[in-house]
């Protein structure tokens, strides 16, 4: 079994030495070779010493772990998030599949965590690609937000803004774009709208699809409430539903 060489960035003391304790004697293999006790620090530790795997706070004084990621010229290494509950984040890092451990931190998820991480290592198969999606979904300066979709051996970003609605089927979901592509991801309809949580245009019309009313061309006020989307598409919204989405459409009106 090959060494894992760990380092630890977290502002808070306790925290860096409660995780370095559980990851030498309660995970077989890993070897935390630094810790740092904050982003500045972080930064300047990872500029000379190369883990496989970094396990970073989200939250710190001096920047956050996001903003660490962001001025490095490279993450060559695999990076699993620690941090206090924090549910916007944390979708996006679900979603991106990306490993995460919260505070205080659980032994058991913490061995499961290493178990993905040691599986990831062994197959070379890097989480860098989910890790820069990530990182441009989550900026707060970014003017929209992206969802990844793996298409044709590349994987597309496509923006909020581009979407005209999602259809959802299980554990899969069909993206419709306005230059009418067609997108599968194997995200639920759910997953989907926690990531798109901070996007005013997207709305759930019925169990199984989100619309963007940007692209909405009528809708009727009877029931059932039928909205048009472009290409004639019709959507009945669902009862239960109903109410919530007249009120949102009204409201764009005012």
């Amino acid at each position: 079994m090959n060494e894992i060489k760990a380092i630890i960035i977290d502002d808070e003391s306790n925290s860096r030495a409660v995780l370095n304790t559980l990851l030498q004697k309660k995970c077989e293999g890993i070897n935390v070779i630094a810790t740092a006790s904050g982003a500045e620090e972080g930064i300047e530790l990872l500029q000379h010493t190369t883990p496989d795997v970094l396990f970073l706070d989200i939250q710190m004084p001096d920047g956050s772990g996001f903003d660490l990621l962001r001025k490095l010229k490279s993450v060559d290494f695999e990076v699993i998030f620690v941090t206090s509950y924090h549910e916007y984040a944390i979708n996006a890092i679900k979603f991106n599949a990306l490993d995460y451990l919260l505070k205080p931190v659980d032994i058991e998820e913490l061995r499961e965590t290493i178990a993905r991480l040691r599986d990831r290592l062994e197959k070379k198969t890097q989480s860098n690609e989910n890790l820069n999606s990530f990182l441009d979904h989550i900026d707060p300066s970014a003017r929209e937000k992206k969802i990844p979709v793996h298409h044709n051996n590349h994987v597309a970003l496509i923006p909020a803004s581009k979407i005209v609605y999602i259809s959802g089927e299980g554990n899969y979901s069909k993206i419709i774009t306005s230059d009418q592509s067609e997108y599968i991801v194997g995200k639920t309809l759910k997953e989907i709208e926690l990531y798109f949580a901070q996007s005013d245009n997207l709305i759930r019309a019925r169990k199984e699809i989100i619309i963007n009313v940007e692209y909405l061309v009528s809708y009727t006020k009877t029931e059932p409430c039928i909205l048009e989307m472009p290409g004639k598409t019709l959507v009945e919204v669902s009862r239960r539903k109903r109410q919530e989405v007249l009120d949102f459409l009204r409201s764009l009106n005012k």
